[in-house]
């Protein structure tokens, strides 16, 4: 068993603590608390990012993990915390960004320069505007953003070449999307970032399942590629939807083929073993409930209208023949 030896004065750590910071799995958040400890809580990111030889990037977003796990006091605004509407947002001008940039406190500074650093080119007057936009009026964290924009970045040169880089209008709509679902923490980027890896890594295997084989999805496609996932059939139960919907329309039809596994979705069938069973099931329940043949035995229960209508005609027949 290693032993530490104690060549100073120790700094306490909480067992309770220790076990927030390895649950959260951030290395860069646990150095940063044990930093924070050995100054007797006393922050300032500028002198953190020299001590610790990050940057500004790397404290922005420890600090975050750290305020997310309640080990550190949040200091935004009140007042930030929640965003308004989007046409609510006002005009900023050259003196609000200059001000924001000079204000104590306020990251934006830091911001500026991991994004003009990420996106590899120096903000024009419009970029400021909407970088400040996500910053205070959509109260969106710094690392977050750089969180969104690192995300965007692969996905640009994914689709569009090595050297590619998002727009900062389609870094706004993202963001805005980000925020309305909820998407405004380290920990909800980060889950959310390794779902869409995850989609990604699927899109493929699950797109040769159903014909396709020399292309890769386009954006409606990957919608139904990605729900499919989502609700957990593997490749095998999409093969399995796409051979039904060639059976019936003669072709591959997406929302046809969504629509048998949302059925199965709907009756808890994800694999071939239990969509089998499902199916089985469903057959025997119908023969069950069909009309007995011709001359089986039947209890046949008669309606009172429909007994008397029979004896009303009786009698008029008797009449007639009278």
């Amino acid at each position: 068993m290693a032993r530490i030896p104690m060549k100073s004065e120790p700094i306490a750590l909480l067992a309770e603590t220790a076990d927030l910071l390895i649950s959260r799995g951030s290395g860069d958040a646990a150095l940063l608390y044990l930093y924070l400890l050995r100054k007797h809580g006393e922050y300032d990111p500028t002198t953190a990012k020299t001590d610790l030889k990050w940057t500004s990037a790397q404290v922005m977003s420890a600090f975050a993990h750290l305020r997310e796990l309640g080990l550190v006091e949040d200091p935004t605004p009140e007042e930030r915390k929640t965003a308004p509407q989007a046409e609510d947002c006002p005009h900023y001008t050259s003196e609000d960004i200059s001000s924001e940039l000079a204000a104590d406190g306020s990251d934006f500074k830091a911001l500026l320069n991991e994004m003009e650093h990420l996106l590899g080119k120096t903000f024009s007057a419009t970029d400021l505007r909407i970088l400040l936009e996500l910053y205070d009026h959509l109260a969106l964290p710094a690392e977050v953003l750089m969180e969104l924009t690192a995300f965007l970045i692969e996905e640009t040169e994914a689709k569009y070449g090595p050297g590619r880089r998002p727009r900062m209008g389609e870094i706004k709509a993202a963001a805005y999307r980000w925020k309305k679902n909820g998407i405004d923490t380290l920990e909800d980027a980060d889950s959310y970032i390794k779902k869409q890896n995850y989609f990604k890594s699927r899109e493929g295997e699950l797109l040769q399942c159903v014909g396709i084989t020399n292309r890769s999805a386009i954006e409606g496609e990957r919608r139904f590629l990605h729900q499919w996932t989502e609700w957990g059939f593997g490749p095998d139960a999409v093969r399995m939807a796409y051979e039904r919907t060639l059976l019936r329309v003669g072709s591959m039809k997406w929302p046809y083929c969504n629509g048998i596994l949302r059925r199965w979705n709907d009756k808890n069938a994800h694999t071939p073993e239990e969509i089998q069973a499902l199916e089985k099931g469903s057959k025997h329940s119908v023969l069950n409930n069909q009309p007995s043949k011709p001359g089986s035995p039947q209890s046949v229960q008669v309606p009172s209208n429909a007994r008397q209508n029979a004896e009303w005609m009786q009698r008029m027949l008797e009449s007639e023949d009278n």
